[in-house]
Formats: C-alpha cells, structure tokens, sequence
C-alpha cells in the first residue's frame, strides 16, 4: 500500500507502509503509527478514563493525608507545650513548698481519716499565695 504524505508544506513523500502486529512500518522498518480498531480504542479510552480518575482520587487522598499530617504535626506541639505548662506548675508547686515538711504519726493518721479533697488543697494554695500577695484577691 502506498499513502502520500503532505506536512503541509510545498514537499510531499512516499511512503511504503507495511502493516505488521497493528503498526504501521515505513521502507526502512521505523515505526510511523499504529492501527487500532474500534475495540481497541474504547478499550483504550475506558483504561485511560479510569486512571484519570484513580490519579484524582489518589491526589485527593494525598491532601487529605497532608491535612492529618499537619494535624497530627500540631497535636504533638500543643501536648509538647502543655506537658511543659504541666511541668512549670509542678515546679512552682515545689518552690512554694517549705523545704523540710515532717509530719508526726498522728498527723499522717489524721489525714488518713479525713483526707482533703482537691479543691481543699487548692484553696488552701491560693490563700498561701494570696497571704504572700503573688495573687489577687479575686
């Protein structure tokens, strides 16, 4: 088979076309095109319209994924800052402590017997700094 070939340029070229396993082969063997039949074409365009979906699906998900990365990024921050609020308070609770705090048997025993609730000890906190004046009266 012979086909003429016009680049739309002034020139034209024959081209002796051999059809071989669906491709298209000049004189020399080069690979010039391929002929697909219509099977091969739906075929072809239902695979590529499913992969153009499974690459938006998938680029979706990978926002998605950076998102909960950037959360999870967050969290760690914001337990990082408050088990350093956590460790302040603990600090400043051991500074405002007397440095030798002894208590007798029968103290130990009476506080067995009638513990103190946290808000007890709480408030007797903000009473010693209010005492102190590092807090408001409030």
């Amino acid at each position: 088979m012979t086909l003429f070939f016009d680049g739309g340029n002034a020139m034209s070229d024959q081209l002796d076309l051999n059809y071989n396993w669906g491709r298209m082969l000049d004189a020399v063997g080069n690979v010039v095109g391929f002929v697909l039949t219509p099977t091969d074409v739906r075929e072809l365009t239902a695979e590529r319209d499913r992969l153009r979906a499974e690459v938006n699906h998938l680029q979706a998900e990978a926002v998605e994924l950076r998102r909960s990365l950037d959360v999870a990024r967050q969290e760690v921050i914001d337990k990082a800052a408050i088990a350093a609020e956590r460790d302040q308070y603990l600090k400043s609770l051991y500074a405002l402590m007397e440095p030798d705090v002894q208590f007798e048997p029968e103290e130990l025993a009476e506080m067995e017997r009638n513990p103190e609730t946290l808000a007890d000890v709480i408030a007797e906190i903000e009473n010693d700094l209010r005492s102190r004046g590092m807090l408001d009266a409030g």
